[in-house]
C-alpha cells in the first residue's frame, strides 16, 4: 500500500505541476480572471510541493504522509471556497485535489495503523503448570499460593 501512495503522488504531482502551468499562464477575459488563473496557478504549485513531501515520507513515516496530505486537502478545500475562485473550472479543479488528497491521507493513516499493529509485540502466555507467574513471568516455589515478585495469585 505505501509503494500506491507513493507512486500516486509523485504521479499526480507531476499532473498538477503541469496544470498549474498551464493555469498560472493562462490569460483570462480581463484582469480578474488572469489573476484567478494566476492564484489558482500559485496554489497549485503548493499543492503539488506538498504531493511530493507526502510521496517522500509514504514508505518511512506514513504518519508524516498523512498529515502532509491531510494539510494539502484543507488548503485546496477552502482556496477553492474562497470568493475569487468560486465559480469556473478553478474551483472544481482545487475540489478534486482536496478529494484526492483526502483519499491519500487515508491510506497513508491506513498504512501507519498497520505498521504500528505490526510493530507491537505479542506477548504468549507463561503456562501456570510450568510453575511460572502468570503476571510478571518469575518462576515460584512448589506449593506457592501468591507469586513471590508481584503478589498476584497462582
Amino acid at each position: 500500500m505505501r509503494v500506491a501512495v507513493l507512486v500516486l503522488s509523485l504521479f499526480l504531482m507531476v499532473v498538477i505541476l503541469f496544470q498549474s502551468c498551464a493555469a498560472g499562464s493562462a490569460i483570462g477575459k480581463d484582469a480578474a480572471e488572469t489573476a484567478q488563473f494566476s492564484q489558482g496557478g500559485a496554489i497549485g504549485f503548493v499543492v503539488a510541493f506538498l504531493f511530493l513531501v507526502g510521496g517522500a515520507f509514504a514508505i518511512g513515516v506514513p504518519l508524516v504522509s498523512f498529515v502532509v496530505f491531510l494539510i494539502a486537502g484543507v488548503l485546496t478545500f477552502g482556496a477553492a471556497r474562497t470568493t475569487a475562485f468560486a465559480v469556473g473550472a478553478i474551483n472544481k479543479d482545487l475540489e478534486g485535489w482536496s478529494w484526492v488528497s483526502v483519499v491519500l491521507a487515508a491510506l497513508s493513516f491506513w498504512d501507519w495503523r498497520g505498521k504500528r499493529r505490526m510493530q507491537t509485540p505479542i506477548l504468549q502466555p507463561v503456562a501456570v503448570s510450568e510453575g511460572f507467574c502468570a503476571g510478571c513471568g518469575t518462576k515460584f516455589a512448589a506449593g506457592a499460593k501468591f507469586c513471590a515478585k508481584c503478589g498476584a495469585a497462582v
